[in-house]
């Protein structure tokens, strides 16, 4: 059964965990801890959220953007649209069209990061979208979910970037201004309010955490769920979330849960597959069209 409120939480959230990651003393150690003393001045150019001059736009942003996954999760939003019109962008299928009054924007982008990444860029330069959604399956992390239990994320992060050899902390992208990245509350709001109506309670809220990976390992899960405070798994969010904050763009991410991302995850999410996403494409659609 779905789990209500919000995924617990420990005292620190990852942008701010304290260091205890640094490797021993050494000449190495010494030279490399010099070398990040450069880094104000040699990486500040490239850093993420590093200030780049304001576009301005004659014409304002009112399409929405949204992105999934897989085939599996794209028809049941296609089906949903009206005044349909099909393209392509980067070899992935784009489709516009209108849900309620609302001008969207679709895009399979295919599974991972990086596929995920470049079509979020996709859709915020070449089709100006002022929100993006991310939606689809994933895997339970949190205590207590099952296959058709919803999770809206408050916040993403990348769990498997990993420099704590160089005294980084787990996730933390080096050299980057933050590294978990917050959901619009706006959206998630709608998004809020869609679920309850859809399937009569509430989601669980908490941290959806992404990595190049399918996680089918209980002892994964227990990994996720202590140093994360993960409330789901899955491969995209965190790298979309990553490209929104960056341009400035709102962004939302909802969850079916298809698995339990343990032993038995790949078979349960070839069984819940269409089911989730199905449920899914129900709550992203009463959430932008009403």
């Amino acid at each position: 059964s779905g789990t209500g409120g919000v995924a617990g939480r420990g005292p620190a959230p990852p942008d701010r965990v304290p260091r205890l990651y640094a490797p021993a003393r050494g000449n190495a150690v010494g030279a490399f801890r010099r070398f990040r003393g450069l880094r104000a001045r040699t990486f500040a150019p490239f850093r993420v959220g590093a200030r780049q001059p304001v576009r301005t736009r004659e014409v304002p942003r009112v399409r929405i953007g949204i992105l999934v996954a897989m085939q599996e999760e794209f028809q049941p939003l296609v089906a949903r649209l009206a005044d349909v019109r099909e393209g392509e962008a980067a070899r992935r299928p784009v489709v516009h069209g209108r849900l309620g009054a609302q001008e969207v924007t679709l895009i399979a982008a295919g599974v991972g990061k990086v596929n995920a990444a470049m079509a979020a860029q996709i859709l915020i330069d070449r089709y100006a979208v002022s929100a993006l959604y991310l939606t689809g399956v994933a895997g339970g992390v949190a205590p207590g979910l099952r296959p058709g239990d919803v999770v809206v994320a408050d916040e993403v992060l990348q769990h498997d970037v990993d420099s704590t050899p160089l005294g980084f902390a787990p996730g933390e992208i080096p050299f980057a201004d933050r590294w978990s990245f917050p959901t619009d509350e706006r959206l998630r709001a709608r998004l809020l309010g869609a679920v309850e109506a859809v399937t009569g309670k509430p989601p669980l809220v908490g941290r959806i955490v992404s990595g190049d990976r399918f996680v089918a390992d209980r002892e994964e899960v227990l990994r996720l769920r202590e140093r994360f405070r993960a409330a789901a798994v899955e491969m995209e969010g965190g790298a979309l979330g990553q490209v929104a904050w960056a341009n400035g763009i709102p962004f939302a991410v909802l969850r079916t849960v298809s698995d339990t991302a343990d032993g038995e995850a790949p078979r349960d999410f070839t069984a819940f597959l269409a089911e989730s996403a199905e449920r899914a494409a129900r709550i992203l659609v009463r959430a932008i069209a009403g």
